[in-house]
């Protein structure tokens, strides 16, 4: 009984050393599944995935194995692999035999990464299947480099293809040509075929022209002394009959003893690139010949231009003389025009003493008299008197005019409101009596004029209408500014007569009066003073008019800053 014990215990210890030391492979052989680089994955007969390893996560880019462990194998490949694996991968590993073949891995952003697939088949003890084995090879990269050469044998067999240019190979025995290999292109760049260029050893030689023999001549000594070789060119005559301009590449291949086993040669059509040396060589001849006869040009307009600076010397000296002589007119033609606007004010002051004389007879003849006029004659009384000052206000017209024209004047920033309140304020009676009414619109800015002129430009313009008005019409005004690029336009719109289209230049001219002085009172210089004033401040005046329908006339003047202004 005890001799029983004692054997099941042995067994019992036996199958734990066993169990052990299985245990022991079993964690080894898991670190080793860890640890290597390729992407393993362990399923049971019926696909379900009991096992994969960290790079197959890498592999795949999940961070855990939860969502794959028990999942089908079907549902980590794409659908062809799914056919491939009932088709060919379980069929091959029930008999016994590994497959290996393409696969696509699924990863975790639902796309397939493309590896390759090799599986086995584990069984028990017994040979019964028990797991499948696969692992996966990553093919992204050796697919895009076997694509990347791909297209690169595709360039250069399109480089190769489209260049003009051949290749050939010539073999020595005993320092002589025994053998030659050439390519295709050969027939296309000489006309000759490769059987006819073995059948005649000396076809070569005999294309290259006569002239240019020597350098293939000297070339065949450099390849035997094993002197270096550089790119030589020459001449051919093809088998047609046309010329055409070859360059040659040589590399020489030697044997230990250093003698001469073969030479590769690399022939370029440049008949083209000859042609356009030779053109350039042509133009730059040319180019050199125009040079020198352009020099010539250059030094001849080098001495003309000599004469002429000569010549410019003396006009510039007579441009000084005829400066000195202007500026003598300038101040004479200054003291002329002072002697001109002294006669002027001494003329207007002559010809208003007997105005003056004939208000005061007039005057005293109401004051003795007046009682006794009838109302016939003091009509001619007011009649005079009404004269006179007409007289009086076309002398001061006048006066202003002349001023304008000959008169230096200079601008300033300048308030044009300040000018507008003070016109206003100027012509109160002559607004009252007309029963007008004058509406100014604001703000009004500041503007770069002279003060007096602008003044009287301001003052002729409101007061024309009030003036030019129909018989029982109040006058209605609009003084308003528009600011555009810099210049301020003022604005001033009335409700008058208007201004027939023709008249349009008429009005800016001296005595010009488009109505009688009995209907419009004034002295047909108002809108001439406007314009030359704002001519004489550097600015511009115009208007809109419909007969009938009233004026809109404008003056425009450079816009100042108002921290530079003055009232």
């Amino acid at each position: 009984m005890m001799r029983r014990r004692n054997k099941r215990t042995d067994e019992i210890q036996e199958e734990l050393v066993h169990r052990q030391a299985a245990e022991t492979e079993a964690r080894k052989l898991s670190r080793i599944l860890e640890a290597i680089p390729m992407s393993i994955v362990l399923t049971d007969m019926e696909g379900k995935i009991k096992y994969v390893n960290p790079a197959l996560l890498a592999l795949g880019g999940y961070s855990s194995d939860r969502d794959i462990i028990g999942n089908p194998i079907f549902s980590f490949t794409n659908p062809e692999g799914v056919e491939r694996l009932r088709g060919e991968v379980i069929p091959a590993l029930l008999t016994g035999e590994n497959w290996r073949g393409e696969m696509g891995v699924r990863n975790e952003d639902g796309s397939f990464i493309p590896s390759e697939m090799v599986t086995s088949l584990i069984t028990d003890r017994e040979g019964n299947p028990e797991y499948l084995l696969a692992s996966f090879i990553d093919m992204t990269a050796p697919r895009k480099a076997a694509a990347k050469l791909i297209e690169s044998e595709h360039r250069y067999r399109r480089l190769v293809d489209s260049a003009n240019s051949y290749i050939f190979t010539i073999f020595f025995e005993d320092g002589q040509p025994v053998r030659s290999v050439y390519s295709p292109a050969l027939l296309t760049m000489t006309g000759y075929t490769l059987e006819e260029m073995e059948e005649d050893p000396d076809l070569w030689q005999k294309m290259v022209l006569k002239e240019d023999r020597e350098i293939i001549r000297e070339q065949l000594d450099h390849l035997l002394t094993g002197d270096t070789l550089g790119v030589h060119d020459y001449r051919i005559k093809q088998k047609d009959g046309e010329i055409r301009w070859f360059s040659a590449t040589l590399s020489p291949t030697y044997d230990d003893s250093g003698n001469l086993v073969s030479y590769d040669g690399l022939i370029n059509d440049i008949t083209d690139r000859k042609l356009v040396e030779e053109l350039l060589q042509k133009h730059h001849n040319h180019l050199e010949e125009t040079i020198k006869e352009r020099t010539l040009e250059l030094e001849e307009r080098v001495r003309q231009a000599d004469q002429l600076n000569r010549g410019m010397v003396n006009l510039m000296e007579d441009s000084r003389a005829v400066q000195q002589s202007l500026e003598k007119t300038s101040r004479a033609l200054k003291e002329a025009n002072a002697e001109l606007e002294s006669f002027a004010y001494s003329a207007a002051h002559d010809l208003k003493a007997p105005l003056r004389a004939i208000e005061g007879y007039i005057g005293a003849v109401l004051d003795d008299y007046g009682d006794r006029l009838e109302k016939e004659g003091r009509e001619y009384v007011e009649r005079i008197t009404g004269v006179c000052r007409r007289m009086a206000g076309l002398i001061d017209d006048l006066l202003s005019y002349s001023r304008l024209n000959h008169s230096e004047i200079r601008v300033k920033p300048i308030e044009l409101s300040l000018v507008v309140d003070q016109v206003l304020g100027d012509l109160t009676r002559s607004v009252t009596e007309a029963e007008a009414r004058v509406d100014v619109e604001g703000p009004i800015p500041m503007v770069l004029a002279n003060r007096s002129i602008l003044l009287q430009v301001v003052g002729n313009l409101i007061l024309n209408a009030i003036t030019f008005v129909a018989p029982g019409t109040a006058p209605r005004i609009k003084i308003e500014t528009r600011i555009q690029n810099g210049m301020v336009r003022l604005l001033v719109e009335d409700n008058g007569i208007g201004i027939k289209e023709e008249d349009r230049e008429r009005v800016y001219q001296v005595f010009e009066r488009l109505h009688g002085i009995e209907t419009y009172p004034g002295t047909g210089i108002g809108l001439a003073i406007v314009r030359r004033g704002m001519e004489k401040m550097g600015g511009r005046v115009g208007f809109e008019s419909e007969l009938g329908k009233g004026s809109k006339f404008w003056i425009e003047l450079p816009e100042a800053e108002k921290t530079r202004g003055e009232g």
